[in-house]
Formats: C-alpha cells, structure tokens, sequence
C-alpha cells in the first residue's frame, strides 16, 4: 500500500509540473502572438526610420522610434562594456581569491543579494542624484548607462559566480600541476570553463536593459527628437517610448511594443549563438 501511495503522489507532481509549464508556456506564447498581432500591421517605413519621435503637434505619419531604437542599443552597449568586466572581475575574486566562508564574502554577497531586489526606480533616483546632479552629467546617456551598469552587476555577480564553482576543481589542479600560475589558471581554464553562465547573465542582463523604464526616464530624461549625437545629451529607450505612446499615439503605441520584442529576442538569439561559438571554440 505504501508503495502504491508514493507512486501515486509522485505521478501526481509529475503530471503538476507539466501543467505548469504548459501554463507558462502557452501565457508565453499567447502574449507573444497578441503584441505581434496587434502591433505589426502598423509598422511601416516612416515609423522605423523617420527623422522625428512625436509630439502633441505632430501627425501619426510623423511619429517614428528610430531615435529610440539607436538609442536603446546604444545603452546596452555601453552598459554591458562597464557591468561586464566589473561583475566577472568581482565574481573571479569572490570564488579564486578569497577564503570559503570568510565573513567578508558573506558581507559582499549579502550586499549583492540585497541589490538585486531594489526596485528599479530607487536605482533610478540614486543615478540622477549621484551621476546627473553630484557628478553634473545631468539627463545623459552616460548617467543612464552608469546607472543601469548597477542595475545589472548584482546579476552578473551572481551568475558568474555560480558558473565558475561548477568548474571541477581537478581543472585548476591539472593546470597548477603543469606550471601554469594563478592568473594563467582563472583566464585559460576557469573562465572558459564558466562562460555559459557568463552568457546567460549577459542575455538576462540585455532583457533588463530593454525593459527598462523606471530608472531610465529618471536618468536619461525623454528628448530624442533627433538621433542622439552626444553621451551628454537627453535621450530616451524604447520602453519610454511605449509609455509615452499610450497618451496619444495608441496604434503607435502597439507598433513599438511590438518592435521592441522583436529586438528582444534577436539580441537573445545573437547572444545565445556567440555564446556557444565561443563554447565550440573553447573545446577545440
């Protein structure tokens, strides 16, 4: 009788947590198609690549999100070159060179931890006091790169971090037996060893990026009439966008959520491919 209880509730989480991700991936697809659906048939030539963004005074066939696209991927550019380097490097010293178990790396993790859950918007104010007004950037693409580079570091900490205690530890024994050095070790055998997990932060990093709203109309204003041409001057993301869109312009609105799930996924689905031509060529 017992053995028949177990199976039954064993057959029973099975069968739950195939109706969970069913759930999850059919409300997936669902929203996908809905954004799709409704926003593609307004898409047209003008909107992607017209000279101005909109305004109260302006037409429907005025209204374009060029500005905001080059913007947007300008942002994360930038913000991935200063949270990269910054959140590997940390992660490198929190595993290679600290003591296990120090009460420094517990602070540390403590405090990473804790900034992953710090809505977006506090980040957002800390940015425009600290870069914009304290270190008179003002409301630039420098101040919201600075600022979404804070957002996303905890996530890089982490997941590198965790990436690289996968590596066996008889890699790094085989590399110190053969001569190699400590530094020698962490480049050649542990980082490669852990870049799946690199990659992975990197795509959860860009998805935040993209999404962004809160911090970055708090940091990069909401001026991109014009491509911007200075890491100085206002501009806005394509989440902005959207958000301002929905006063006026709802059609407009539907387009650019749409365009911008669609450069969601390419820049998964480019990040995904790099990462695992860098695995390819890491094993040859």
């Amino acid at each position: 009788m017992k053995r028949k209880r177990k199976f039954s509730v064993s057959l029973c989480l099975k069968y739950a947590s195939f109706a969970a991700a069913g759930i999850a991936a059919l409300a997936l697809v669902g929203i996908t198609l809905y954004i799709l659906i409704s926003g593609l048939p307004h898409v047209t030539w003008n909107f992607l690549f017209g000279k101005y963004v909109t305004s109260t005074t302006m037409a429907k066939d005025e209204v374009s999100i060029f500005p905001a696209i080059v913007s947007t991927l300008i942002l994360i550019l930038l913000t991935l070159v200063v949270a990269i380097p910054l959140g590997v490097a940390a992660a490198v010293f929190l595993t290679e060179y600290t003591k296990p178990g120090s009460k420094f790396v517990k602070a540390i993790r403590l405090a990473v931890d804790t900034l992953t859950g710090i809505p977006s918007i506090v980040y957002g104010l800390f940015g425009a006091l600290f870069f914009g007004y304290y270190l008179k950037l003002g409301s630039s693409i420098l101040t919201g790169t600075l600022t979404m580079a804070i957002v996303v570091l905890p996530t890089i900490i982490r997941a590198t971090e965790e990436s690289i205690k996968t590596v066996p530890g008889m890699y790094r024994e085989g590399s110190f037996a053969l001569g190699a050095g400590k530094q020698k070790t962490v480049f050649k055998i542990v980082l490669p060893g852990a870049l799946p997990g690199i990659i992975t932060s990197v795509i959860l990093s860009v998805g935040r990026l993209i999404g962004e709203s809160a911090a970055i109309l708090l940091t990069i204003g909401y001026s991109a009439k014009y491509v911007v041409g200075s890491l100085t001057a206002p501009t806005t993301n394509l989440a902005g966008m959207v958000y301002f869109l929905t006063t006026e312009f709802k059609n407009e609105a539907k387009a650019a959520s749409a365009v911008l799930l669609i450069l969601v996924i390419l820049l998964n689905i480019g990040a995904t491919l790099i990462g695992s031509r860098l695995q390819r060529k890491n094993k040859a």
